[in-house]
């Protein structure tokens, strides 16, 4: 997709949504204008808001005498989410301050060439032979303003940002969206779900959507939360963070678990799925493969993964082979019309029953002479004729 018709859909449909909720609210269309005072919805230009205090309802508890066990398991919870916290905390620091002197120290390893003065002896000189370049696969050298004294200073990657259109196809945006607003919102169950832990009032909860970039937030009270204990505190900072956390180990195990939770669904080593064919392939087009097939065997190499595609196609090339056919065959499949479409030969048109799946090859039939070989002396040697060059 092109940037302009990306930017033409994003601002057709912040415009749509924007000039909707003007008219329903000019209108007085009241199913709407309830359900927008009851969750607190706001639409602003290239912003949407919701936002309810009914979560506060149940949020600040009076403390009891007797801590019930349900209790003690959400404190003993957020206590190792605490700890989960703090180690988060550390290691991005040391892993942030590790990236910034890394980069730092590649920077200042950028020099300007500088050639220093040397005074020129007086002494004899003579022609040196011109040296020989010996081409090599060495990589480029720097540049000429700058060269490099630590090349291995840029092995390394640290973060990437993600940048639609360039590394992020375009395509992929609903799904971005989609993931970024589940994890936002675990976030922020994570804070809310501690601090009613803990007895700190909860006044709302609210998501938002900033042109493309989904979020949400947890509006805790500031006087009840200093009020709480210092460990109590730190549980409730570091919520949202464990949760993001238990949210990514669960999300890592059902990638892993995937292939087991869909097998009643679909057959495992028994071939491979051909997913994509490379336009300048002899396989591509109506005779060739085509997405979806699923590969069986290669002659006689049976396929059941993609390893043994690889081993099977390693094979074909180091035992190159052809197929006998009989000559027969060959003659009463000649064709003598022939057209080109789209770079493609067809030279089926000669029969009935034939679709773009016919491939056409060409024959190339070893033409021998015949060589007639006799013990007869040759004419000119019995009649003792001589062959003279004229000049």
């Amino acid at each position: 997709m092109l940037f302009t018709a990306a930017l033409s859909y994003f601002l057709i449909s912040w415009s749509s949504i924007f000039l909707l909720d003007y008219v329903l609210r000019i209108k007085n269309f009241t199913p709407y204008v309830n359900f927008a005072n009851k969750y607190g919805l706001e639409v602003a230009p290239f912003q949407l808001r919701i936002y309810t205090s009914r979560y506060n309802d149940g949020a600040y508890l009076p403390a009891s005498k007797e801590v019930p066990v349900s209790r003690k398991l959400k404190s003993l919870w957020f206590t190792f989410g605490a700890v989960a916290a703090l180690v988060c905390l550390i290691g991005i620091t040391i892993y942030l301050s590790h990236l910034v002197y890394r980069d730092t120290s590649y920077l200042l390893s950028l020099r300007p060439k500088v050639t220093p003065y040397r005074s020129i002896p007086h002494v004899a000189t003579a022609e040196a032979p011109p040296e020989v370049k010996v081409l090599d696969d060495l990589p480029p050298s720097p540049t000429e303003e700058y060269d490099v004294l630590d090349a291995s200073g840029g092995s390394e990657t640290g973060l990437v940002p993600i940048i639609p259109g360039v590394n992020l196809p375009w395509g992929h945006i609903p799904i971005f969206v989609i993931v970024l607003a589940v994890a936002a919102i675990i976030h922020e169950i994570g804070h809310s779900a501690a601090a009613t832990t803990y007895n700190v009032r909860v006044n709302g909860f609210g998501v938002f959507l900033l042109g493309l970039y989904p979020g949400a937030f947890t509006d805790i009270d500031p006087e009840s939360l200093r009020r709480s204990h210092p460990r109590h505190r730190l549980e409730v900072f570091g919520g949202g963070i464990w949760h993001n956390l238990v949210l990514a180990g669960i999300a890592y195990v059902m990638f892993l678990w995937t292939p087991y939770f869909l097998s009643p669904f679909f057959g495992q080593g028994q071939g491979v799925t051909v997913t994509d064919v490379d336009s300048r392939s002899g396989l591509y087009g109506a005779g060739g493969l085509a997405v979806g097939n699923v590969v069986l065997s290669i002659d006689d190499c049976a396929i059941r993964k993609h390893e043994d595609w690889r081993e099977c196609v390693r094979h074909l090339e180091k035992n190159k082979r052809g197929q006998c056919v009989p000559r027969s065959a060959v003659e009463a499949s000649l064709a003598t019309k022939t057209s080109m479409t789209l770079d493609e030969l067809h030279c089926c048109d000669d029969f009935a029953n034939i679709t773009h799946a016919h491939m056409c090859f060409e024959s190339m039939l070893d033409v021998t002479t015949k060589h007639v070989v006799t013990q007869a002396q040759s004419l000119d040697r019995i009649l003792r004729v001589g062959i003279v060059e004229v000049s």
